[in-house]
């Protein structure tokens, strides 16, 4: 079964991402049909995202979360919702939940155009280890670990532990090479506490830095003056890190009602040069822009529902 669906929710399992390739987490929101996504200014960035035609910028009008953890940026320098979730490894993904429409009022304000609710694996079977390599200087690997089995660290009952780690590097098929690098590292802790209460806690850490070769006008092209791979600014680009520590304790009450108490904490560091306007403004220096964005998120939050 490739996809199950009710009430306009799109739920993508694990069999789906094992039918068709996947680079970044974010190519998992392609397996939803009538949503696509767009990449410019080196991979870096928070991808485009396009659902039933409808624009939703970086993530403006589109949610996004984590095991609960919001993905979305308020106020971001680069646009308001930017969504830039690469912190995820796309093996570490059990589930994808997705609903299209701004039917549930309880998504807010970001889910013009829908939502995307990702869960990791409480668990992994085994260790695994992948290495690829493609053109233009791509390589990437990726590994996930399951710590020893056995060793009771809170509770006598059910524990699992397992860490995961990515690299990739690529230059691109731009003439001005775009080295771009991403760091990923997970880990997560799941554990059965007694018989109605159940913790979740997860850490990880993402580093990325690329350059980009930028929007190039037509007429440039058409005139020879650069290839369609060429760019008219080569000192474009930028690095961004998002760091996250994520706790909940799930408890079912008598009454059939799970009580989710969520604690999560993000440091976040954005920094991006952009060029759109190349040299209308400035003729001389060029019309070159930097933004820039630091935060610190901590939030303490509830949520109940009828565990059916």
């Amino acid at each position: 079964m490739v996809q199950k669906k009710t009430n306009n929710k799109e739920t993508i399992t694990d069999i789906d991402k094992l039918l068709r390739p996947v680079n970044t987490t974010q190519d998992l929101l392609t397996l939803v049909p009538g949503l696509f996504i767009a990449q410019h200014a080196g991979g870096g960035k928070a991808e485009q995202i396009f659902l039933r035609g409808f624009d939703s910028d970086h993530g403006t009008d589109f949610n996004i979360s984590i095991d609960g953890l919001p993905v979305n940026m308020v106020s971001h320098a680069h646009g308001q919702g930017y969504a830039d979730f690469h912190f995820v490894i796309p093996e570490t993904v059990e589930k994808l939940n997705v609903y299209k429409g701004p039917y549930n009022a309880k998504f807010g304000d970001f889910s013009t155009s829908g939502t995307g609710e990702f869960f990791t694996k409480n668990a992994i079977a085994n260790n695994e280890i992948k290495l690829e390599a493609g053109m233009f200087d791509t390589y990437r690997c990726m590994t996930m670990i399951k710590l020893p089995e056995n060793q009771h660290i809170l509770t006598k009952r059910n524990e699992n532990a397992f860490v995961a780690g990515e690299y990739v590097f690529t230059n691109s098929y731009f003439l001005a090479k775009q080295k771009f690098n991403r760091y990923n590292l997970f880990g997560k802790y799941n554990a059965v506490l007694n018989d109605k209460n159940q913790l979740t806690f997860s850490a990880s850490t993402f580093s990325a830095h690329w350059n980009a070769s930028g929007q190039v006008p037509q007429r440039a092209v058409e005139s020879g003056d650069i290839s369609i791979y060429g760019s008219i600014d080569p000192s474009e680009g930028g690095q961004t890190n998002r760091s996250n520590v994520n706790a909940t304790i799930a408890t079912t009450l008598s009454n059939n009602m799970l009580i989710k108490n969520q604690l999560y904490y993000v440091n976040y560091y954005f920094n991006l040069y952009s060029n759109f306007t190349f040299f209308l403004n400035d003729s001389i220096n060029g019309d070159e822009i930097n933004q820039t964005d630091k935060r610190n998120i901590l939030v303490i939050a509830a949520h109940c529902k009828t565990n059916i």
